[in-house]
């Protein structure tokens, strides 16, 4: 479930924010201090019912409603389904109203049961918000205790015997106290038609309060410290570990929305990048939507996709799409990153790094740096310092065709470069263009599914069938690319679904699964053998970790001619 725009009026310092469209999974705001960037998760909590209205949340001296939209979208396979949901609140009055779809409903619990799971940690610690557990009220612990109980199928079984063991004993302890009192009943109104019946709702969770204590054990006879009595430093440490387990947990079972402040204060670099690592694991599954003044929690997210800026004019807060020039000093970029070696290979993923350093792709004078597919912040601050007249350095860019021809997949690239410059330089276009190097084949992961690779890397799995796993693979891969090439099929849909990658790893969910099942009706092989390096690479990770490096330690990249002439072509260029 995914928040995909939000629209507010009259909320503290907005007047009217306009409709902010594409929100993605994980989503970021920017902006200095005191320009209304908490404004706009507060109002989230407001439309998702987990904060009330008061006179001071409306626009300076307004007497028109308070409103805030959201639409939220959830994808089922192949179709996404939206709903709006819109809070109206009347100044006079303080009443809200609530709709959906633009329906004004009758009830509040008509609006509240149309809602996902809110998760909120504001900027100003508070502990109960997400550290402890008490009663009915979501937090994130609370959250994390929900998804331990679904990854251990034996905990989880154990607990619903329990609490059905708990509503049997209850249910007949009230259905004695359900006669007694229908006789009393039936006595009062004078008429034996009547009975009363009393059922039990028993919810384990609802009655159960989780504490956190915190112990050093360095310390000699030393006590244990609740966790809502520790100093923030601890504290922030201590949100980290939970999310750190939540993004673990969350992997499959999880569909929340979790809005954070500042997931950086109070933490040193080293641990924001951890935050920062932790956030993004969880929108794997979920939606994370964050404000941040560190440029470390905003450096490796799709910039022209993901983050907006917060701005205050003539007191009002306006958002924007974020402009590199504006931001790049805030940034922390290491010109020595650039400026020291000879040549800079931009490159999309940190797998990407091994994959060409196994190919020969490094020298001390050589450095590569990864990129989150060209659209993180650091790539474009980088271009923007080497386009520089003053920086003489040499740079290429080696991208994954995506499925796309080769020429239009860099004239694409080339055109995102170039909207990121106010000014660009007069010479850019052709200095980036030349520059850029696009693989032959979809993904530098196309290049270990071969047979001698597979074989090698999977030994389990019988050599007959990674043929024939691969044979359907190159067949469907072929057919739909025809169908991109002649329109028939959406360029989306074939990465979605033939993306090389994806062999290597689990379904995210049963939608997806079932989706991707579904495209393969009738490659009974492809899928069977899928399952099996997918399930072998899990495997991987959990004993060792970087199932990627396994495979590529048995591929021999010397074999493809394409990667051969492009090893040269940039070793060439670092000895010119």
């Amino acid at each position: 479930m995914l928040i995909t725009s939000i629209y507010i009026k009259n909320f503290r310092s907005i007047k009217d924010s306009g409709p902010i469209r594409d929100i993605t999974k994980i989503f970021a705001l920017i902006g200095r201090n005191n320009t209304g960037k908490s404004s706009f998760l507060k109002a989230i909590q407001i439309a998702f019912d987990k904060r009330s209205v008061d006179a001071n949340d409306f626009h300076k001296d307004t007497a028109e409603d308070l409103e805030i939209t959201c639409v939220i979208e959830k994808n089922s396979g192949e179709t996404r389904e939206s709903k709006e949901l819109k809070v109206v609140c009347a100044r006079d009055e303080l009443k809200v109203s609530y709709y959906i779809n633009g329906e004004k409903l009758k009830n509040k619990k008509d609006y509240t049961a149309a809602l996902p799971t809110l998760l909120s940690i504001s900027d100003i610690r508070n502990p109960k918000d997400s550290m402890t557990s008490d009663g009915n009220r979501t937090t994130l612990l609370k959250q994390i205790m929900k998804l331990r109980e679904t990854s251990d199928g034996d905990f989880g079984e154990r607990l619903s015997a329990l609490s059905q063991q708990m509503t049997q004993l209850k249910t007949q302890e009230t259905a004695a106290l359900s006669e007694k009192i229908t006789e009393k009943f039936r006595d009062v109104v004078g008429e034996q038609s009547f009975s009363v019946a009393i059922t039990p709702d028993i919810d384990l969770e609802k009655g159960i309060a989780y504490r956190t204590g915190i112990t050093d054990h360095d310390i000699p006879d030393a006590t244990t410290v609740d966790i809502l009595n520790s100093g923030t430093g601890l504290q922030s440490m201590y949100l980290l570990s939970l999310l750190e387990v939540f993004a673990e947990l969350s992997v499959k079972d999880s569909d929340a929305i979790l809005i954070i402040e500042e997931p950086e204060v109070y933490l040193h670099p080293e641990y924001q990048r951890r935050m920062f690592a932790a956030l993004r694991r969880i929108a794997d599954q979920n939606q994370v939507i964050f404000t941040t003044h560190s440029p470390i929690m905003i450096a490796d997210i799709w910039l022209t996709e993901s983050v907006r800026q917060i701005r205050l004019n003539n007191g009002e807060t306006q958002v924007e799409s974020v402009k590199i020039e504006d931001v790049i000093d805030e940034l922390g970029i290491r010109y020595e990153d650039v400026l020291n070696p000879r040549l800079v290979v931009f490159v999309e993923g940190k797998d990407d790094i091994a994959f060409y350093e196994k190919l020969g792709i490094k020298d001390p004078k050589l450095r590569i740096i990864w990129t989150d597919s060209f659209r993180a912040i650091h790539y474009y601050a980088f271009i923007k310092i080497i386009s520089s007249e003053h920086v003489k350095n040499s740079f290429v860019l080696i991208a994954d065709s995506d499925g796309e021809g080769p020429e239009k997949r860099k004239e694409k690239l080339k055109e995102e470069v170039r909207r990121q410059f106010k000014n660009p330089p007069p010479d850019l276009d052709a200095r980036v263009k030349e520059k850029i190097f696009i693989l032959d084949k979809y993904a530098i992961e196309s290049y270990l599914l071969n047979e001698t690779t597979l074989t090698a890397a999977f030994p389990e799995i019988a050599a007959d069938k990674i043929r024939t796993f691969l044979a359907e693979y190159e067949a469907k891969y072929s057919q739909m690319a025809e169908e991109v090439r002649s329109g028939r099929l959406t360029i989306g849909k074939f990465q979605q679904y033939l993306k090389p990658s994806l062999i290597f790893e689990a379904p995210r969910n049963q939608i997806h699964e079932e989706a991707y099942r579904s495209f393969w009706a009738g490659s009974e092989t492809f899928l069977g053998v899928k399952g099996l390096i997918a399930q072998r690479c899990h495997d991987i990770a959990r004993e060792r970790g970087a199932p990627f490096a396994h495979v590529l330690s048995h591929a021999n990249l010397e074999e493809f001619p394409e990667l051969i002439a492009l090893k040269k072509a940039i070793l060439d260029l670092l000895k010119g």
